[in-house]
């Protein structure tokens, strides 16, 4: 196909109509702002998995998933874009994994304070951190914990790590009386470059 050829097939309306039909899979399940339930359009994010019989969720959290927020970031989402909900009185199982090469973090959900607290932070329920929440966990290295969400609030999702909960890396975690199945909602932030 030469360049002539190629610049009417662009211009013509049935390559722009193929161009769209293509793209539509590709839209974001969840635009920043947005609430979504594993029921709500058939979509769940894959990092979440939701047992209500059990009344049990568990969430895969990658610590320094990329390198947003010099990688003080939780699946990507830091300062609060993230906030995962759940139902009182349910089961909640973290896998945390560490992939930032640079970092240990570590995740835990503690009692929203201020000032940002330096490190560790008072954890909001018995169990709900990763064993080494201070020191953090290098990279590919990976602990899971478990616990009930007893207490309704709102609460953080937080890295232990000296510095990195002051530089960003908390999320929101809530437990709600009135949710009935667990849910994320992303409020992507816009950042400058870094």
């Amino acid at each position: 196909m030469n360049v002539e050829n190629f610049r009417e097939l662009f211009k013509s309306a049935g390559f722009l109509l193929l161009l769209t039909f293509l793209m539509i899979p590709f839209k974001l399940p969840v635009t920043p702002g947005e609430e979504s339930s594993p029921e709500q359009q058939g979509w769940k994010p894959e990092w979440m998995v939701v047992d209500p019989d059990k009344k049990f969720v568990s969430f895969t959290l990658i610590g320094g998933y990329d390198g947003s927020n010099g990688t003080f970031n939780f699946n990507g989402f830091s300062e609060g874009e993230l906030t995962l909900t759940v139902p009182v009185g349910w089961k909640v199982e973290m896998k945390y994994t560490t992939k930032s090469a640079y970092k240990p973090h570590s995740a835990g959900i503690t009692e929203i304070t201020e000032p940002i607290p330096q490190d560790d932070g008072n954890l909001a329920f018995a169990g709900a951190a990763t064993n080494q929440f201070v020191r953090g966990i290098h990279a590919n290295n990976s602990d899971t914990f478990t616990f009930i969400a007893k207490k309704p609030g709102k609460y953080w999702l937080f890295c232990g790590v000296s510095g990195h909960g002051k530089g960003g890396m908390w999320d929101y975690f809530v437990v709600s009386e009135t949710a009935d199945r667990p849910s994320v909602h992303i409020e992507k932030k816009a950042r400058k470059e870094e």
